[in-house]
């Protein structure tokens, strides 16, 4: 794919790359984006090798293409909110196993593990351990399981060889994404059948054991004719003993996790259709706030997509199927979704780019919390946006949704962002926009009760009565793209209101405490204020280095000036690597994380460290590399979780690993 990119705000540069990044985006988005931005982006395809290095250069220059933001493939400096790129390089050389690891390093994000059995993400604030605030897709497929909004990361059938970036998008985003894009979205974009294709390496592996018997093993093969048809097959094992060790008396966090993969492309007269399905039969044991051992988990999607990039009205049209299953120890649940969605980009004059879309989805669940019968689900949504033309140097983007849910009321999400250009390659952007965070299956159905003493049960109830949880953002963001590198800030104000929380119906009887509750019923509580910023920089030494520093603070208080549970005030990440291309390569990463509340207890600041260091062997056309890895190399032993028996303080895990293609 050849790209030419002409920068007529500074005139500064023009250039021509090679890079296939950009294919997917425009593919994803069906639009032909940037006509109508200050800094034009013209697309032709061709056939080439993708080349990662130039990912991460392309970043620091500010040239780097993002799609989740807008829906429409521009440069991050013209986007209408705040992302991090997170690309296929840095995922490899860091050595990183699971997403969280990845997601340490960028600004605004919060990581809780509690052990190795489930982690949760959070973007500024408001963390917990089944946080359900962001919305997660991969290739746009939200994974998200509709119990409780959050998600399994362990048991996803997703395999980190295949990834060709991560975009995390920081704000509300419900006017594109409805629910759950309530902080943010982070989308998790895989390596197409015919960018590995156009690679000329048709099979890649992946190889690594470590400690706490931890096991990471990922395979595919892409066959295929170019420009016409490709398919890649992938198959990979997740697997550890976790903490405990499956030791007696110690906390079960282990995982046994197959995953089977399959993608398939084909080039078609107007477009392209493309067939994924993905599944993992997995054994995993489940300790966020209790413990269940070996529970037995099954993990399926499909998804058909149709892209129409050809003509003045691109178009995409997608199906999908998401089936999740869990079984273990008496908690049980089986989550079923099928989702249509249609999406089309026309320019309806110079000035006036429009993006337009509509989607059904159709749920059915039934757990062990909610009691025998199965509950269905329905969701019908539009939305619009505009991308307006203001003149040459600043660009609006006004959007508004419509979620039609059939349990809540309906919802309209709008947002408002000006994207200001200014000399010597800055931007200024201002934002305002709401989202909400629909209750979940779990928040309307639950029906869950145990025996406390003989005679008396406690008991917690579902309420079909509950409003959406919503927050109204105000964000200022400003960013400076450098020679190699750039600088960015980014202030936010949010509101959060009707906050789900549990209501006390009923007290216990003595001999009980006065005030222990007896019967609690989820309701609409209070809200919260979160204010704060993030500093952000990337740069590229004379000797090849590549690097990000960021610095995130955050405020996050209830309608009380309490501060809320898991969301620390400071974070800071420095993450330096070195180029691909050479023989021996080498990744840092420093993570600080201030005390945060979980109340009634602190949790101590920490400092990790991860590393990597590898020898590439073989040729550049079949490379084959060795590495050493570890996450928390010095073995800090903080708590990122406090609840029960299950919470356990983190490990290094040290890892050797052999990655090859030919």
């Amino acid at each position: 794919m050849v790209i030419e990119i002409k920068k007529t705000n500074t005139g500064r540069r023009n250039r021509r790359m090679l890079w296939g990044t950009l294919g997917l985006a425009a593919s994803l988005s069906g639009a032909r984006a940037g006509a109508q931005q200050p800094n034009s982006i013209m697309v032709a395809s061709a056939s080439g090798d993708r080349d990662t290095s130039a990912d991460n250069e392309l970043l620091l220059a500010g040239d780097f293409i993002v799609f989740t933001a807008s829906k429409t493939a521009q440069r991050i400096s013209d986007s209408p909110a705040a992302v991090t790129v997170i690309t296929a390089e840095q995922i490899q050389q860091s050595g990183a196993t699971t997403i969280a690891e990845l997601m340490r390093s960028v600004p605004g994000v919060d990581v809780m593990e509690g052990n190795r059995s489930q982690a949760n993400l959070a973007i500024r604030g408001f963390n917990n351990p089944f946080s359900n605030g962001v919305l997660v897709m991969i290739d746009e497929r939200p994974i998200n399981v509709d119990l409780q909004g959050n998600v399994f990361w362990n048991t996803e059938p997703l395999l980190l060889s295949r990834i060709a970036r991560i975009e995390v998008v920081r704000g509300p985003g419900s006017v594109l994404y409805g629910a759950d894009a309530f902080g943010g979205v982070i989308n998790i974009i895989t390596k197409t059948p015919q960018e590995l294709l156009a690679a000329g390496k048709r099979t890649s592996a992946t190889a690594a054991y470590g400690e706490h018997s931890s096991t990471f093993i990922e395979a595919a093969n892409t066959q295929g004719k170019a420009g016409d048809w490709a398919v890649t097959v992938g198959a990979g094992y997740h697997g550890t003993s976790g903490f405990g060790e499956r030791r007696t008396g110690d906390v079960r966090d282990s995982a046994r996790v197959p995953i089977l993969t399959v993608d398939a492309q084909k080039q078609i007269s107007r477009g392209t259709l493309t067939f994924s399905a993905s599944s993992a039969d997995a054994v995993a044991d489940f300790s966020p706030s209790i413990m269940i051992s070996d529970m037995k988990w099954r993990t399926n999607s499909l998804m058909l997509t149709y892209s129409e990039n050809q003509g003045s009205a691109p178009l995409t049209a997608r199906i999908y199927r998401n089936s999740s299953r869990a079984d273990g120890n008496g908690f049980d649940f089986n989550v079923q979704v099928l989702n249509v969605d249609l999406q089309q980009s026309r320019r309806i004059s110079s000035r006036h780019h429009l993006l337009y879309g509509a989607s059904f989805r159709h749920g059915e669940f039934q757990s062990s919390l909610t009691g025998k019968d199965t509950h269905p689900q329905e969701i019908a949504s539009a939305f619009l946006q505009d991308q307006i033309e203001i003149d040459r140097m600043t660009s609006l983007f006004a959007g508004v949704r419509w979620d039609h849910n059939s349990i809540y009321p309906s919802q309209l999400s709008p947002r408002l962002s000006l994207v200001r250009h200014l000399p010597r390659s800055q931007s200024v952007r201002f934002s305002y926009g709401s989202a909400f965070l629909a209750p979940t299956q779990i928040n309307s159905y639950e029906d869950f009760s145990a025996e406390v003493t003989p005679g008396v049960l406690f008991e917690q109830t579902g309420n079909m009565h509950l409003k959406p949880q919503k927050v109204a953002s105000f964000e200022v963001g400003y960013r400076r793209d450098l020679e190699h590198g750039y600088l960015g800030v980014n202030l936010f104000q949010n509101t959060v209101t009707d906050i789900f929380g549990n209501n006390t119906i009923a007290f216990a009887p003595p001999p009980f405490p006065e005030g222990t509750p007896l019967v609690v019923q989820w309701a609409n509580q209070g809200s919260a204020h979160a204010a704060g910023f993030e500093l952000e920089s990337g740069f590229l030494s004379a000797r090849g280095i590549h690097g990000l520093l960021n610095y995130s603070y955050q405020n996050v208080t209830d309608d009380q000036g309490e501060q809320v549970d898991f969301s620390p005030n400071h974070k800071i990440n420095l993450v330096l690597n070195t180029d691909e291309s050479r023989r021996w390569t080498g990744y840092l990463a420093g993570h600080f994380v201030g005390e945060s509340q979980a109340r009634p207890n602190t949790l101590r600041a920490y400092t990790t460290l991860d590393a990597s260091i590898g020898y590439r062997a073989g040729s550049a056309e079949a490379p084959w590399k060795i590495s050493l890895a570890a996450t928390n190399l010095l073995d800090d032993r903080h708590n990122e979780y406090v609840g029960g028996p299950s919470s356990v303080s983190q490990r290094r895990t040290s890892w050797l690993r052999v990655d090859g293609k030919f």
